[in-house]
């Protein structure tokens, strides 16, 4: 039983059906991809914009004899919070700032009454560290002396932590910062 007048689909038409199956899906690929490089790239974007524009103020960052001064200040960039690192002795202590999060041994130096919060764009705080109520385990001696020898900052945009952008080692303030 074969068939002699069995009619199929011309070729030009099955080559054309093949191409649109072929950019169909293509598409749909692209549309995933696409959104996927934008959703990675965008917190990327944002760490390398922060590199310049978030710094340490070093005549503000220094310790005495029972506390850390940090000086922070932002240009043209807003942070969701800001992680700072301790480091000291062979270990490293991070405080993270989000201005939610209250704190008994992190306050804005000047004003413990005020809300620890981040800078905001084109700003800046200076923040003080009770370095020994902040259960900081840097450099511990048996005198309950903390020694931290630098201080660093990380801003975080998102749940994304970029990587650090300044780093500052300590020395003692001078008096015109005590004051």
């Amino acid at each position: 039983m074969i068939r002699k007048n069995s009619r199929g689909i011309s070729n030009v038409l099955s080559t054309l059906l093949l191409i649109a199956i072929a950019v169909i899906a293509v598409a749909i690929v692209a549309s995933f991809a696409i959104k996927f490089v934008n959703n990675n790239l965008s917190g990327r974007d944002t760490c390398f914009n922060a590199l310049d524009k978030v710094k340490l103020q070093s005549q503000y960052t220094c310790n005495t004899s029972s506390k850390l001064l940090v000086g922070v200040e932002t240009g043209d960039v807003k942070l969701d919070k800001l992680l700072i690192s301790l480091s000291g002795g062979g270990s490293v202590k991070s405080i993270e700032i989000n201005g939610s999060t209250p704190s008994s041994y992190l306050i804005v130096y000047g004003n413990p009454t005020s809300k620890v919060v981040v800078p905001g764009a084109n700003g800046g705080i200076t923040y003080q560290i009770d370095i020994y109520s902040s259960g900081v385990p840097v450099g511990s001696n048996p005198y309950k002396k903390t020694r931290v020898d630098s201080i660093s900052i990380s801003p975080k945009f998102g749940t994304r932590t970029c990587d650090i952008v300044d780093q500052v080692q300590l020395e003692e303030c001078g008096p015109s910062v005590i004051s």
